[in-house]
């Protein structure tokens, strides 16, 4: 991570770091943090980050040395946790104990340094595999590093794409759905771009932050919908009944395009004897019978 122009810069990723901490905790305890806990947290994250505050302080100005870079160096939950235990109250106790499973137990995969080379051009973060206990925090782990990511290509005057297929799941929890709505914010004001693909739709019309974040949406690409979400996506996207009509009951590869006021039929579907819908076609009923028919042959 480059050195901060002034100290408010690294303030504001204390900060930032201070909201991350508060999801994974809150996320290893099960249940909502009180006051407390609270500030027991973001006194072990000001604390974990104290001497690179401090060295950042005394060097601004100057060329980034090599103290600097080693202290800027990715910190992990091992470090975090030893400060925590350090600490005299119950309460912190409580959290260390929480926070076992996931940073000395067998769930610990997040708690060391990234084996993964992440200055790829083209990053893909899965958790379909994580497991229960585990996909809550790694949704907060994967977001984090995509936020530092974004922070990175915008210092070096580049854009970034963010894409985020089975959008719904990332709204299931408070903490990571509000960390969600702060990185897509953050995406847009650092230049970047954001889409979302999801099939549950009538899960985000149920959700405050994902109706906020479609609303704001420039580029909307809308495929087939019950009923009985088209008339609540008509008010969020402001698009007429008339209009609706291209999605409903639509057939698969058309539906509408809205781009900013501008609203058009669109016609995406592709031959079936085409490679391209070899390669990306996901209907399992239809392998299925090309594999029967292959067989009977």
């Amino acid at each position: 991570m480059a050195l901060p122009e002034d100290v408010s810069d690294i303030q504001g990723i204390i900060a930032e770091k201070g909201e991350f901490m508060l999801g994974i905790c809150e996320q290893c305890m099960g249940e909502a943090l009180n006051s407390r806990q609270k500030s027991i947290i973001d006194r072990c994250v000001r604390l974990l980050y104290q001497e690179v505050k401090e060295e950042c302080m005394r060097n601004r100005g100057k060329q980034e040395g090599e103290k600097t870079k080693t202290l800027w160096k990715q910190k992990t939950l091992h470090d975090y946790y030893e400060i925590l235990v350090s600490q005299p109250e119950m309460e912190a106790k409580e959290l260390a104990l929480s926070l076992e499973l996931f940073i000395g137990g067998s769930l610990n995969i997040f708690a060391h340094e990234t084996n993964v080379d992440i200055d790829n051009r083209f990053l893909v973060y899965g958790i379909r595999d994580m497991g229960k206990e585990l996909s809550a925090i790694s949704m907060l782990v994967m977001m984090e590093n995509i936020g530092n990511r974004i922070m990175e290509n915008a210092k070096r005057g580049r854009a970034t794409w963010l894409v985020i297929d089975e959008f719904h799941v990332l709204l299931d929890k408070e903490y990571s759905a509000k960390y969600l709505f702060s990185l897509w914010k953050k995406v847009r004001k650092l230049s970047g771009l954001c889409s979302e693909i999801t099939q549950n739709v009538v899960n985000m019309l149920q959700n405050y932050t994902a109706i906020t974040m479609l609303a704001n949406s420039e580029f909307v690409a809308l495929l087939r919908q019950a009923p009985t979400d088209l008339e609540k996506l008509s008010e969020v996207i402001n698009i007429s009944p008339e209009q609706l009509k291209f999605v409903r009951g639509a057939q698969s590869g058309t539906g509408i395009l809205k781009h900013g006021n501008m609203i058009v039929p669109m016609d995406i579907t592709v031959d079936k004897d085409s490679p391209i819908y070899k390669l990306f076609f996901t209907n399992p009923f239809e392998d299925g019978k090309e594999a029967a028919h292959e067989e009977g042959h």
